[in-house]
């Protein structure tokens, strides 16, 4: 675990072999491994998703597929496991640590979604400068003393990455790691 961590977590996608490795033509709301839900607007859905594996540390990796991609966006939920819920309040700030590849210029945004009760709170950031090009870092925090949540506890959390304008592209995440941080009280 890193340095003035609390909590760390990779997607399951991006740590182990997931079943089936490959979507084609997926439909909206379509599930991909145990934890990933894929969005779009794309109406012909001409595109793909796979998981790549064998390509370092991690070993795996995901690779977004678009062919003459109709749509605006292209989104995939990571629902977050229940370990990161406990005590999280106001005194945290999320960190989201990824390394990307794209084949043409693309923007990516990270969603935070926390939900408690009947509301959802919705942090977007985006994740730095375009994406062009191979080694990609990028990073996103979510300081959660400015969210709109409440005292009570988070009952449920999601991630989405969200491609905009996906075009014909490939845009490959060799690594995604989601970190809690305890903050400075004030």
């Amino acid at each position: 675990m890193n340095p003035g961590t609390d909590w760390q977590w990779r997607p399951v996608s991006l740590s182990g072999t997931i079943q089936p490795a490959i979507l084609e033509k997926p439909q909206v709301g379509c599930g991909f491994g145990p934890e990933l839900t894929l969005w779009h607007d794309c109406p012909d859905c001409a595109l793909s998703l796979r998981q790549l594996v064998g390509l370092g540390n991690p070993d795996y990796a995901l690779q977004f597929e678009g062919r003459d991609f109709g749509g605006e966006y292209l989104s995939v939920s990571m629902n977050l496991p229940d370990e990161l819920l406990a005590d999280l309040g106001p005194f945290h700030v999320l960190r989201v640590d990824g390394a990307f590849s794209a084949t043409a210029s693309i923007i990516v945004y990270a969603r935070l979604n926390l939900v408690q009760g009947p509301n959802t709170a919705k942090i977007l950031r985006q994740l730095g400068e375009p994406i062009d090009g191979q080694g990609a870092l990028r990073l996103a925090e979510f300081d959660l003393a400015y969210a709109d949540i409440s005292p009570r506890a988070v009952d449920r959390a999601w991630l989405d990455l969200i491609l905009q304008s996906p075009g014909q592209n490939t845009v490959t995440v060799h690594d995604l790691v989601m970190s809690r941080h305890p903050r400075a009280q004030f």
